[in-house]
């Protein structure tokens, strides 16, 4: 999927307004797919609450992550203006919510 986004974003970029357009939304749902699937395998398979519960949590923090751009989201969206910089900079926010919520899920563990 990453490289199907990029190179989509690459070559159908005159279509839209800006490089980063808001009707582009795979590098969305790649970003966020990123703490869902670490979250998957670490919420009990029989227990849906939790498993909506961190899923919930793993969207704002994406958001957060994806709006306040700390270093190095920042960093990608203002020096890379291509389809590979507009994934990635979300790809990076994934990883950070999904440590993040890594460190929550584990310390409501030990507690």
């Amino acid at each position: 999927i990453f490289v199907l986004s990029v190179y989509s974003i690459d070559n159908f970029n005159n279509l839209f307004s800006n490089l980063d357009a808001k009707e582009i939304v795979i590098d969305e749902f790649i970003g966020q797919s990123i703490p869902v699937l670490t979250i998957y395998n670490l919420v009990e398979k029989d227990n849906l609450n939790h498993f909506i519960l961190y899923t919930f949590i793993s969207f704002i923090l994406f958001r957060v992550f994806d709006i306040w751009k700390p270093y190095p989201i920042n960093k990608i969206d203002k020096n890379m203006k291509n389809g590979f910089g507009v994934v990635m900079d979300d790809i990076i926010a994934g990883f950070f919510s999904a440590l993040i919520l890594l460190l929550v899920i584990l310390s409501i563990d030990y507690v």
